[in-house]
């Protein structure tokens, strides 16, 4: 267990991190600022050398800032053909009107290039929403994408790229049912690659359980949203399956929506996300005395992290087991490493 960054006065809010493994270190991401939604966030990052032992995490920095704008929600991907690290981060305020930027690194992390739009003239933002795109054995990337409009319709769909990220095509919307849907919909959805040419997107929902989508053509076309078991509080969650086929999610498994982000658990299934199982509780800490329920605006969760475990990113290590980050009570981004044993 470790912190990349804990109590740091130059971003005293920390959330959205996002983990990618290079040759010998561990890359976390995240964005810092006053607060969720202000205009001095930035995305940071620090590096943990995974070759020493007991090694802290390099001081954080900032690898995005544009001064005066709010920044958000950083997902990187390393491409397996070239070894290069794509970062993909939104900017902007309000949620509905933001649009995606990217850098890219041909060293390991050590170096960024000069940031560009993803899609010119983007305004709801294209490309991965929160969570890691897949990348297929044709190299094509798939990046779950999600939109949210400012009448308060929420809508999952993915982006796909088969020029290493240079131009993106867009899906239609998964559907959902909005005669018997509750509240917003579903974003920020997690893509699972189960079999040639099928896809699942597992997301955040308003409806109390995590949504699921399927698609039987790498993501061209997605089946109807409908609900799984897991529970959903309509909070990030992030997902992978493993080698060995297994289904892992971690998720706060609180049916309330908008309830409390705790605990943070990961879930298991091992027949494709039909039934799971609770594996591993990461955290457990009682939600704080009196609380309600979340207060989300159009700029950002109103909330002062007390007891939130929240917006995971889940990567697999080289030997069945995981590395998995997570926003510590807005405080701090924690990374604890689940070795294999400890998902059986």
């Amino acid at each position: 267990m470790s912190f990349p960054v804990f109590s740091d006065s130059r971003q005293p809010e920390v959330h959205a991190s996002t983990l990618v493994l290079t040759e010998q270190s561990l890359l976390c991401a995240w964005f810092g600022g006053t607060k969720e939604g202000h205009s001095d966030t930035r995305i940071w990052i620090s590096r943990l050398d995974l070759s020493i032992p007991d090694v802290a995490w390099t001081k954080s920095y900032p690898v995005a800032s544009v001064e005066g704008i709010a920044h958000w929600n950083p997902v990187f991907l390393k491409d397996p053909s070239s070894g290069r690290i794509l970062l993909f981060y939104k900017v902007g305020s309000p949620i509905s009107s933001w649009y995606t930027k990217i850098i890219e690194s041909n060293d390991n992390g050590n170096t960024w290039s000069e940031p560009r739009e993803l899609v010119s003239g983007d305004r709801g933002g294209r490309g991965p929403v929160k969570n890691k795109p897949v990348v297929l054995s044709d190299g094509t990337i798939i990046a779950p994408a999600s939109l949210e409009t400012p009448d308060g319709n929420w809508n999952c769909f993915t982006d796909s790229s088969h020029d290493q990220g240079k131009t993106w095509t867009r899906s239609a919307f998964a559907q959902i049912d909005r005669a018997t849907w509750p509240g917003e919909g579903a974003i920020q959805p997690s893509l699972i690659n189960s079999a040639p040419g099928k896809l699942t997107m597992l997301s955040r929902s308003s409806a109390g359980y995590v949504a699921r989508s399927d698609s039987e053509d790498n993501g061209k076309n997605w089946g109807k949203m409908y609900l799984t078991p897991l529970f959903n509080n309509n909070s990030g969650l992030d997902a992978l399956r493993q080698e060995n086929g297994v289904w892992l999610v971690v998720h706060n498994p609180v049916q309330q929506r908008w309830g409390p982000r705790t605990p943070l658990v990961i879930s298991s299934s091992s027949d494709e996300g039909k039934t799971w199982r609770t594996v591993l509780t990461l955290e457990a800490k009682p939600p704080p005395a009196g609380f309600s329920e979340i207060v989300a605006l159009d700029t950002g969760i109103v909330n002062d992290g007390e007891s939130e475990f929240s917006y995971p990113s889940i990567i697999s290590d080289s030997k069945g087991g995981v590395y998995i980050s997570y926003t510590y009570e807005r405080r701090g981004i924690k990374v604890v490493h689940v070795r294999a044993t400890q998902l059986s």
